[in-house]
C-alpha cells in the first residue's frame, strides 16, 4: 500500500519519472499476492495492487536505494542488524515525515484495520512529498 501511494503521489506531481519506489520486506514470501483487504482498500482510492508480487529486502536492493524507510522501529532495527552498511539511509516512514509512532502492520486484520493503515500512510506519504518538492525546488 505504501509503494503505490508514494507512486500516486509523485506520478501526481510530475515527479514519476525522476524517483523509483519499490517495496520489499525482510520476512516477504517472495511472489505472493497482496491481501484481499489491502487490494480493496487502494481501490477505493484509484490505486491498484493486482501486479504487486511480495519481494524480500536485498542488498542490491539497499545499495542502489537513495532513501529507505520502514514501517516501524522494529523493522528499521532488523535492516540495520542485517545490513549495517546502509544504516544511513534508512528511516521509519513516520520519523521522515515529522511524525511520532509507527505504521502499523494491517496483515490478517479486518478491513478496518487496512483503511487506517492506508489513512496514515496517506497522510506520511503527504509530508514525504512536501520534502521531495521543497528539495526539487532547492535544486
Amino acid at each position: 500500500m505504501a509503494e503505490v501511494s508514494m507512486r500516486a503521489l509523485l506520478a501526481t506531481e510530475g515527479l514519476g519519472c525522476a524517483y523509483e519506489t519499490r517495496s520489499a520486506g525482510l520476512m516477504a514470501v517472495e511472489g505472493a499476492h497482496a491481501a484481499v483487504n489491502a487490494l480493496a482498500v487502494v481501490r477505493t482510492y484509484g490505486m491498484s495492487l493486482e501486479s504487486h508480487r511480495a519481494r524480500r529486502l536485498t542488498e542490491e536492493q539497499l545499495a542502489g536505494a537513495a532513501l529507505v524507510l520502514a514501517m516501524t522501529q522494529q523493522h528499521k532495527e532488523a535492516i540495520a542488524r542485517s545490513f549495517p552498511a546502509y544504516v544511513s539511509k534508512v528511516y521509519t516512514l513516520t520519523e521522515y515525515a515529522g511524525f511520532a509512532g509507527e505504521i502499523a502492520d494491517p496483515f490478517g486484520r479486518n478491513l478496518a484495520c487496512y483503511k487506517a493503515c492506508l489513512a496514515d500512510l496517506q497522510q506520511c506519504i503527504r509530508a514525504v512529498g512536501k520534502k521531495i518538492r521543497k528539495a526539487e525546488a532547492s535544486t
